[in-house]
């Protein structure tokens, strides 16, 4: 390199005025993507469905009100805006759930799954797309209407 042009580099500024306003313009252009591009919010509950081994075994639709119970498996007690849904799971197993029509959420209220009964200690299911899960007795306690959400698993 030449002695002139090692001259011109030392004395130059570090950035151009079209540099500087290219870089204005790429930050402006990231700030909008953000404002514009929210992640989503997660819908209220619209149904929600407790199946075994795939087959559902209760379902509530929360708009409608519509209820579906395996009359062999589930058993449904109602009191106000709560449902209390026992499902039991064979040689004295059951799962408890209490569903809140008002809030539309529900949660495991009591099982004897286990000794740590992880289920019950799930937080409620309160949107669409969130689901818990009883692993011991093969239960999913599933809510439709929303956007999907990582499983709670019990």
């Amino acid at each position: 390199m030449r002695k002139i042009d090692a001259d011109v580099i030392k004395n130059s500024k570090p950035f151009n005025k079209p540099d500087l306003i290219v870089y204005l313009l790429a930050a402006v252009l990231i700030f909008a993507l953000f404002l514009c591009c929210k992640p989503r919010a997660e819908g209220q509950i619209g149904k929600m469905s407790i199946s075994r081994s795939g087959e559902t075994i209760f379902s509530y639709d929360f708009t409608s009100g519509a209820m579906y119970a395996d009359k062999e498996q589930v058993s449904v007690s109602e009191s106000g805006n709560t449902l209390l849904v026992t499902v039991y799971t064979g040689e004295n197993g059951y799962n408890a759930v209490q569903i809140d029509k008002a809030a539309r959420s529900f949660f495991v209220k009591d099982a004897n799954c286990s000794a740590r009964k992880d289920c019950v200690h799930s937080p409620d299911v309160t949107k669409g797309g969130q689901s818990a899960v009883c692993v011991p007795h093969e239960l999913v306690f599933a809510a439709e209407g929303g956007s999907p959400d990582r499983p709670v698993v019990g």
